[in-house]
């Protein structure tokens, strides 16, 4: 193989789309044990290659923010996997470790959800690349009825940070205001995870659930976290789950020596208050204030 990657998830450390694709119910223990029905194509290395080439351009292009070529890599790779589904899904199952590699990040571009099971059972690979990617690519789909005990067992296990804050971003993208699957404790013990990663789709995941219950132990676990995305997400949850009782802590966050930190904390005080703050620039005072906290 000419590129083994690690998929990075680029722009999903905020609040984002959270669309969850509205499919009929799949008999799960059926396709965990059969790749019946689905496409015939003979095994091939070149497929490998081509998936490979793909995910290192989309990555690329992420990493400048390249929408044209981010939307053109994204259309092939829903074009391979879709019309190779069987020799993917064979790939992550049967591959070398190369190609599972790859078909565990290859296949959160197909939307198909019969891919679930697969990468489900992927969370117990030995490597943790395939490991990482095939929670990535769960969260991609994003299918609302996606089994969660798998991501429980996941993390219950997994000892990678990085493993452990993918696991979080398919629960931030499974999980809804309507169903949380049962994830609330999970998602409120994920705020005090060691990875920014993790903690931020924890926050993300609550926000989405709305359960009241948990603005307080966000409040006091991670407004003051040392990462500014953390606490930006932080008062972000804060504004869609709490209420004006959090105005003196959110409030502190004026003087947030990072920028959108002060403007999320600005926008939640004004839905709470109505009243506007300037926080374009940091106050002198309100620095020395800051480091002396």
């Amino acid at each position: 193989m000419r590129n083994i990657i690690i998929i990075a998830v680029l722009g999903i450390i905020v609040f984002g789309c959270n669309t969850k694709p509205e499919k009929e119910d799949i008999k799960w223990d059926e396709i965990k044990t059969t790749r019946d029905g689905l496409d015939d194509a003979s095994f091939n290395n070149k497929l490998f290659v081509d998936m490979d080439s793909l995910l290192t351009e989309w990555n690329k292009a992420q990493k400048l923010r390249d929408h044209g070529n981010i939307h053109s890599a994204e259309k092939r790779l829903l074009d391979l996997t879709r019309g190779h589904f069987s020799e993917v899904v064979g790939g992550l199952s049967e591959g070398d470790e190369g190609q599972k590699i790859i078909a565990s990040a290859a296949l959160g571009f197909c939307e198909d959800i019969r891919a679930i099971p697969y990468l489900l059972s992927a969370l117990n690979d030995q490597n943790e690349e395939v490991r990482r990617n095939s929670a990535m690519s769960v969260g991609s789909i994003g299918y609302a009825d996606t089994p969660h005990e798998a991501l429980f067992g996941a993390l219950g296990s997994e000892q990678n940070d990085n493993v452990r804050g993918m696991i979080y971003f398919a629960l931030s993208r499974i999980v809804t205001e309507e169903n949380d699957h049962d994830a609330l404790p999970v998602l409120i013990k994920g705020l005090e995870e060691k990875n920014a990663q993790s903690r931020n789709h924890a926050l993300i995941a609550l926000a989405i659930v709305g359960n009241s219950s948990a603005a307080s132990t966000i409040a006091e676990k991670t407004l003051s976290d040392k990462d500014p995305t953390v606490r930006y997400n932080s008062i972000r949850a804060l504004g869609k789950i709490g209420s004006r009782s959090f105005v003196p802590q959110v409030k502190k966050k004026l003087n947030d020596p990072v920028l959108p930190v002060r403007k999320m904390a600005a926008f939640v005080l004004k839905k709470w208050t109505g009243e506007e703050y300037d926080v374009e620039f940091l106050k002198k005072e309100d620095s020395a204030k800051e480091k002396s906290e």
